[in-house]
């Protein structure tokens, strides 16, 4: 969980709160609607955070010839 919080790219303070959140949920016995629901949505918004973050890492995207708005066109200069 550490890692995929970090590939998110989140605010710290943010991937705490959602870790404690996770942890929270596993270690209620036994388990309620409220902690199941609580499971469920961090996963679910871990899962998005990761999904929306890929290939934002520094460098990615000038490596692929995209610059500026993902909505250009890369310039070709053959």
């Amino acid at each position: 969980m550490p890692f995929l919080l970090w590939r998110t790219g989140w605010h710290p303070i943010l991937q705490i709160v959602t870790f404690l959140l996770e942890e929270w949920s596993w270690n209620v016995f036994p388990s309620t609607k409220v902690s199941s629901f609580v499971a469920c949505a961090v996963y679910a918004a871990v899962l998005g955070g990761v999904w929306w973050n890929w290939g934002e890492e520094e460098g990615y995207h000038v490596e692929q010839g995209i610059v500026g708005n993902r909505d250009e066109r890369p310039v070709d200069d053959k």
